[in-house]
């Protein structure tokens, strides 16, 4: 898939639908200040594209995907910066497992129906190395499933990347506390949505990582009662130097 704008620039939150974009600007009442709009309209165009794929991958997989079977999976737990992504690297190693690559996560809405095209794509293209840990990455290394969930259900703390001035509302998102039943429910089936759709490319259970998920074992548990968790921590001062 050649890409048209520089997914780099904006970050891992570029897989929304137009509608779903349109939504979250409105409800942050489209305050983007004027030296963000290189970052915004790339999201905006993308956001067209996603639809139109959208809605082939509904009519090609929507069947496949409404009757998959998902795995209980295993997450990795701990603090940002305390060896989440070398542990769920190590992880991974095991044929037993499998696990959402950087593509699944940034585009969950058209994944199933793209990856042929971005895997001739991957083949072309160098590793990338990531500013905060200098790891290297491609499309298909490990990606962590709350950006994925942060398109699908426009509930994640991860959105107050985009919208600061609302991090406070966003926040809520970490552990669900404060949250209506209805939001859950909505984060609850987006979550069932995206594994159910990993399943179609990978029955094996999935090795899930996204440090927000350390504050919603209680949540985790209600959806995967079956559900295995390993937790990674480090030094707290080596923790705070490092984020």
């Amino acid at each position: 898939m050649k890409q048209d704008t520089d997914t780099r620039e904006v970050g891992s939150l570029v897989g929304f639908t137009f509608r779903d974009w349109w939504r979250v600007l409105r409800d942050n009442r489209f305050a983007v200040s004027r030296r963000y709009w290189r970052r915004w309209m790339p999201v905006t165009l993308l956001s067209l594209r996603n639809s139109r794929f959208k809605r082939k991958e509904d009519e090609q997989f929507g069947e496949e995907v409404e009757k998959a079977e998902t795995k209980p999976p295993l997450f990795v737990l701990g603090h940002w910066r305390s060896g989440t992504t070398l542990l769920h690297s190590l992880l991974i190693q095991d044929e037993r497992f499998t696990y959402p690559n950087l593509f699944q996560v940034t585009f969950p809405h058209i994944f199933l129906s793209m990856a042929e095209v971005v895997e001739r794509q991957m083949a072309r293209e160098e590793a990338e190395r990531r500013a905060m840990d200098n790891v290297q990455v491609t499309y298909n290394s490990p990606g962590e499933d709350e950006f994925a969930l942060a398109v699908l259900s426009l509930r994640s703390p991860t959105l107050a990347w985009m919208f600061p001035r609302r991090e406070q509302h966003y926040d809520r998102y970490l552990t669900f506390q404060d949250v209506s039943a209805e939001e859950v429910a909505i984060w609850k089936a987006s979550f069932i949505d995206f594994l159910k759709k990993l399943a179609c490319c990978d029955a094996r259970p999935p090795v899930l990582k996204s440090p927000p998920h350390t504050a919603r074992i209680r949540l985790l548990l209600e959806m995967f009662p079956d559900a295995r968790f390993v937790h990674i921590s480090r030094h707290p001062h080596q923790v705070f130097r490092s984020t």
